[in-house]
């Protein structure tokens, strides 16, 4: 969904979409056969959560099951979330999940919710506790991940919740995009993402890993527009000169 100039940092990694979607099209057997199954268990948990079966949620979780999963990394608040099952986030939070626990791969039930646009589910999470501003070892914020797939209302209610828009989290062998730099290299970014972000604290002339600006990025997709928007709020184009020309002295 990328042109131009893109990081890696800014997605949650190669087909998560896609191979969502291969999930939701598997799992409609393991719907029939959570209907049937005589005891609820973990795995029954994860697949109605995923599938928004919230009978089968709430039949697990009155069972006795964990609402946060078993150790095979299965996290049922993460699927629902993704899914936008409001029914069964909410049914899993009264019963105790863990509304920030990461996955395996680097994921939490917020950043999920924000990528797909769930307003409903990120309410949910963000009252039980979701830290809007949790990054992990492979993804950035909440706000990042809204900002590169373009999801608009996701972003206005993670501003409002308190989320740092000039946010640059350094982890361990990784380097995270700040969400202006994802925003701008989003193939639909547009100003009613941008222009928040810039008033919400996001640095103009900030540089990404490879010593490119907002402006640089704006220009390299081709928008006009958004070179403008940028160069009214304080872009300079000889910062973008300086940043890159220290980037590489640094990498060298």
């Amino acid at each position: 969904m990328f042109v131009g100039h893109t990081d890696r940092h800014c997605v949650l990694g190669p087909g998560a979409k896609v191979l969502f979607s291969v999930a939701l099209i598997v799992g409609t057997g393991w719907y029939l056969y959570a209907q049937i199954r005589p005891t609820p268990d973990a795995n029954m948990l994860a697949e109605s959560a995923l599938l928004g079966n919230v009978d089968g949620v709430r039949r697990a979780l009155n069972a006795g099951v964990d609402p946060d999963g078993d150790s095979d990394g299965s996290i049922p608040l993460l699927l629902a979330a993704s899914g936008g099952d409001v029914q069964s986030v909410a049914l899993l939070l009264e019963h105790g999940a863990n509304p920030s626990r990461v996955s395996p791969v680097g994921y939490t039930p917020l950043l999920m919710a924000a990528t797909h646009g769930n307003l409903k589910a990120m309410i949910l999470l963000l009252d039980a506790g979701a830290d809007p501003n949790q990054s992990t070892h492979a993804v950035m914020t909440p706000l990042a991940a809204a900002a590169a797939f373009g999801q608009e209302q996701a972003v206005l209610l993670l501003l409002a919740r308190g989320a740092d828009a000039s946010a640059r989290v350094p982890e361990p062998q990784v380097y995270h995009e700040p969400p202006l730099l994802c925003a701008l290299q989003c193939s639909g970014a547009s100003e009613a993402i941008i222009l928040p972000l810039i008033k919400g604290g996001a640095d103009v002339n900030a540089v990404d890993d490879e010593g490119l600006t907002p402006l640089q990025v704006a220009e390299s997709m081709g928008r006009g527009d958004l070179v403008k928007l940028l160069l009214r709020h304080g872009a300079r184009r000889y910062v973008a000169r300086v940043a890159q020309a220290a980037a590489v002295d640094q990498a060298s």
